[in-house]
């Protein structure tokens, strides 16, 4: 029995992960109590207090990690089972 190759498609992959990058900077308060701030919130901080732009950037950088790496996988996973549809939809119209 041979394994039947799919396609990566790289363009819906990327359009996926980044659908599921964008929203968490935007949801919910990250920090301790009395300091929640949203993680696009950083961005503002790196711009209006110049003086903790390192700790800033630790924080951009520790957010980007945390939401890219489940970002990629889960869009990975949505983009394959995508194509496997859209595989077997195009497989029943041919033999039919």
């Amino acid at each position: 029995m041979a394994l039947k190759r799919f396609k990566t498609k790289i363009w819906l992959w990327l359009s996926l992960s980044l659908c599921l990058f964008v929203p968490p900077w935007f949801i919910g308060p990250i920090g301790s109590s009395g300091a929640e701030i949203t993680a696009a919130g950083y961005w503002v901080l790196l711009f209006t207090h110049p003086s903790n732009f390192g700790a800033v950037l630790d924080g951009i950088f520790i957010c980007t990690i945390f939401f890219a790496i489940p970002a990629l996988a889960i869009g990975w996973v949505v983009h394959c089972l995508i194509v496997i549809a859209v595989d077997l939809v195009r497989g029943r119209r041919a033999n039919t």
